[in-house]
């Protein structure tokens, strides 16, 4: 019986591991290994591996070429086929805005040939080299292109420079494709197995941090990211000591985190190797544990499926997404002020990501759950996160205390702001009375360094709420192998006409039930009407205006998780997270404890 073929895939995105893991099991030839990663990243991953052990690599595109760089085994490649272009340009056929593809040559030519059977006037430019990728795409942001398809690298790129995209995928046929060029090829081509690595073998076994250097001090092995870079100097630092003592052992507090690293100094052939291991020991607690108003923030959207989609600014208002970022990174800190669903929750993550903080945690402070005294120990106790380095705070919709305990947050919070280098996000939303969120804001303002945002809405924006909904059908198609390549021009019509009282929180619910109860090629008028008249029966069942704000506030907090429990079909662990508490918590509020 032959043995089985080894294969390492390196995905440039996510959706493309399981593809590649569902096909595989067709092939009982093949055993194939899939990491996920676009350039360099996947670059980093297969480095995790001994190659010896493997046949042969598989990628796809920008990925692939720098993966051929650095090593001596066949790289395959996953091709994209006629059938995954038409999906992608046949989805884009309505959406309002100047279209570029921008791929590599082979691709370019298959979707030229396209375009010129079914008469679609897209633009097509080729990328000669990866590297070329940020050029090519500034140009065709200066000629007025706002829409990119492309490969991965394209697809980045033209995120960064605030342009919605749409990436290339490679569809299970063409995984197929792959496959079976590997087996032909393999077949006939049997590898010389090389020794294995010890050290390559101890890395892929510690869950650590690991820095390889040589007498030099220049880096063998290791994460090259910009947050591991201090932490290289550091241990470049201690090579001098190593001369000496051949091995070594310290701690270093990092981030909020304790790290114990171990150095050695290692002779091969009698030339001098330093070897380091980091371990994260036992993160530093923020208070003490379990404290209920206080969380690390996680996005309330399924981060999967709407990664990579337009938030409210970047989608309605550009310029100010923009400045807000530019601004954000200059040192201000931010407040969000917005209608209900207009998600600030998600705008907060997304400029945290894109701060020069990204590298701490985010926490998230639930107002509801902040009593004085615990305003009294986040903004005084030395083991709080406002005075850990680098770290964010997010006080998520502060209309929700009462003026008495907002003014004392506000004193308290002002006096910590004198030691504290923590990056503070504030936001109100949904609240419907204006004068107290206005004098709220101004406050804020005079305290902080503070850029203030005021959240468009969906009303009246057709053309956005047209290209939000094909790129969120093309998100999902991404993820979840689906090939919607559309909507009925009714459909288009109905969801470009309706008000959207809660805005893009309610647009992506429905475009949710939309693309799930959907099994055709096309999203039908009849799937949206029904999915709008949901929303509109759930906005008659749970008005906003049930929420009594005159009563005391344990009656409040229960029923705020009422509702909320509700809302998600009474599933508490959804509740929970929602609510930035544990179950436990969640059960205490309910029983009024």
């Amino acid at each position: 019986m032959h043995r089985k073929f080894k294969i390492l895939a390196v995905a440039p995105y996510e959706s493309l591991k399981e593809v590649l893991l569902q096909t595989a099991k067709e092939y009982p030839q093949l055993d194939v290994t899939v990491e996920v990663g676009p350039i360099y990243e996947g670059l980093k991953k297969l480095q995790k591996y001994d190659l010896s052990q493997f046949d042969a690599v598989l990628s796809r595109g920008g990925t692939k070429m720098e993966i051929e760089k650095h090593t001596t085994l066949p790289v395959f490649k996953i091709p994209i086929s006629y059938f995954d272009l038409l999906n992608i340009i046949k989805l884009v056929e309505h959406y309002q805005g100047k279209i570029a593809i921008l791929t590599y040559e082979n691709i370019a030519n298959a979707a030229r040939v396209l375009c010129d059977l079914l008469h679609f006037p897209y633009n097509i430019f080729i990328i000669n080299e990866w590297h070329n990728a940020k050029e090519k795409v500034l140009q065709l942001k200066e000629q007025g292109y706002t829409l990119i398809i492309g490969d991965a690298v394209s697809v980045i790129q033209a995120e960064r420079l605030g342009l919605q995209s749409i990436l290339l995928t490679s569809s299970a046929a063409s995984v197929r494709e792959a496959y079976e060029h590997i087996l032909n090829v393999c077949s006939y081509v049997e590898p010389f197995r090389t020794d294995t690595s010890l050290f390559h073998q101890y890395c892929r076994s510690q869950q650590e941090t690991i820095f390889y250097f040589d007498r030099r001090g220049k880096l063998l092995y290791g994460e090259d990211s910009p947050g591991e870079q201090a932490l290289q100097s550091f241990c470049a630092h201690q090579i001098p000591a190593l001369e000496k003592e051949q091995q070594l052992i310290t701690q270093k507090q990092w981030q909020g985190t304790l790290l114990e690293i171990q150095g050695n100094r290692f002779l091969v052939r009698q030339v001098p190797y330093y070897f380091f291991s980091i371990k994260r020991m036992s993160p530093l607690v923020p208070g003490k544990q379990g404290t209920p108003y206080l969380s690390l923030f996680e996005p309330s959207a399924p981060h999967t499926l709407l990664q990579g989609l337009p938030n409210i600014l970047q989608l309605l208002s550009p310029g100010s997404w923009k400045r807000t970022l530019q601004l954000v990174s200059s040192g201000f800190n931010c407040c969000l002020i917005g209608e209900a669903g207009t998600d600030s929750d998600s705008l907060v993550h997304a400029l945290y990501e894109k701060s020069s903080h990204a590298e701490a945690p985010l926490y998230c402070i639930n107002p509801l759950l902040l009593k004085e005294a615990d305003m009294r120990r986040l903004c005084t106790d030395s083991h709080s996160p406002l005075f850990l380095p680098h770290a964010s705070l997010y006080f998520r919709n502060l209309a929700q205390l009462d003026d008495g305990r907002f003014q004392y947050l506000l004193d308290e919070l002002s006096i910590a702001a004198y030691e504290s280098t923590a990056k503070l996000y504030f936001s109100f939303e949904g609240s419907e009375k204006q004068e107290s969120l206005e004098s709220r804001c101004q406050q804020l303002q005079e305290r902080f360094q503070l850029h203030t945002v005021l959240l468009p809405t969906l009303r009246n924006k057709g053309d956005q709420i047209l290209n939000y909904a094909l790129l969120y059908i093309q998100s999902h198609n991404h993820m979840k192998d689906t090939h919607i390549v559309g909507m009925e021009p009714e459909a288009i019509t109905l969801l470009c006409q309706y008000d959207w009282p809660q805005n893009l929180k309610q647009l992506q619910r429905v475009l949710q039930k939309a693309v799930l109860s959907t099994d055709a090629p096309w999203i039908t008028a009849r799937t949206i009407r029904l999915a709008l008249q949901e929303e509109q029966r759930s906005a008659l069942q749970f008005p906003r205006s049930q929420l009594d704000l005159d009563q005391p506030l344990h009656q409040i907090i229960q029923q705020v998780v009422g509702k909320v429990l509700q809302e998600e079909n009474n599933n508490q662990t959804k509740a929970a997270r929602r609510l930035g508490i544990s179950r436990t918590t969640l059960w205490r509020l309910m029983k009024g404890k």
